[in-house]
């Protein structure tokens, strides 16, 4: 019976320390309110057209309306091209898991050139920048996966990673720290993966810029009527904290020693 008591006070102690244990950093956003989340996003942007143009008549919109995040260029003449982006307030974490995601919808027809992206830049110097892209471009729609590091005048990676896409669907990052590996997410849900980078950090970790890493949705025309839009963000990033991961050690431990204890002085 003390047997059977133990075990259960056991049991009770690691289930009420569980939450405690296993659980996660995490934002989202369902862009249901129809305004920006200033704790979880700042407003960025730009637009250029040709010099001669007056800058300040700004054909591009990306604001939280009719329950999405709605990228909108209105552009008749297509004579410009731009983008807007959401800036997230927090940074992210290399020294533990996360991914991110979004759902998209393109309303523009394929025809038109134009992109959604959500991916990671430094906000500051934007020297570095990563992002999975659901693009819009002559007439395909394609996934596009890119790191872009200003200082070595820009590259992708890989060259040509392009995989057909529908007109809706998932895009997001997420890295796993035991392999050090980044995978671009695009297609149905958050398991369809179209390309990945190994060693990440250890081939990335050391670029300027790469610190300080902001998660971004950003909406993108290039001389075009483009209309795109967000929904349901997700960021997860995974924590355990240390002392409370001991304390489970310790307890299991001591446990294992009670009944050892218990067994010799039986014998």
């Amino acid at each position: 019976m003390k047997k059977v008591f133990f075990s259960i006070i056991m049991i009770l102690a690691i289930i009420a320390l569980m939450p405690l244990v296993s659980y996660a950093e995490v934002y989202t956003d369902d862009f249901n309110d129809g305004i920006m989340n200033t704790a979880l996003w700042t407003a960025a942007g730009n637009y250029w057209a040709r010099p001669s143009d007056n800058y300040s008549d700004d054909p591009f919109t990306f604001k939280e309306q009719n329950g999405v995040l709605n990228f909108v260029s209105n552009d008749p003449l297509h004579i410009y091209g731009g983008r807007k982006k959401y800036d997230s307030t927090w940074t992210v974490d290399f020294s533990r898991d996360f991914k991110f995601y979004a759902q998209y919808n393109t309303l523009s027809s394929a025809a038109l050139d134009g992109s959604v992206e959500i991916g990671l830049h430094n906000a500051f110097n934007n020297n570095f920048e990563l992002w999975s892209g659901a693009y819009a471009a002559s007439g395909a729609y394609v996934f596009d996966a890119t790191i872009d590091e200003v200082d070595d005048n820009g590259f992708s990676y890989p060259d040509s990673v392009n995989a057909p896409r529908d007109a809706s669907g998932v895009i997001g990052i997420s890295y796993s720290k035991a392999y050090d590996r980044l995978d671009f997410i695009g297609g149905d849900d958050i398991s369809d993966v179209y390309a990945s980078i190994d060693n990440f950090t250890a081939t990335y970790g050391s670029y300027p810029g790469f610190e300080n890493l902001h998660v971004y949705l950003e909406g993108d025309s290039s001389f075009s009527d483009y209309n795109a839009s967000f929904d349901n963000f997700n960021y997860q990033s995974a924590v355990a904290p240390e002392p409370v991961s001991s304390m489970l050690f310790i307890l299991g431990g001591a446990a294992f020693g009670i009944k050892r204890f218990k067994k010799k002085s039986v014998l």
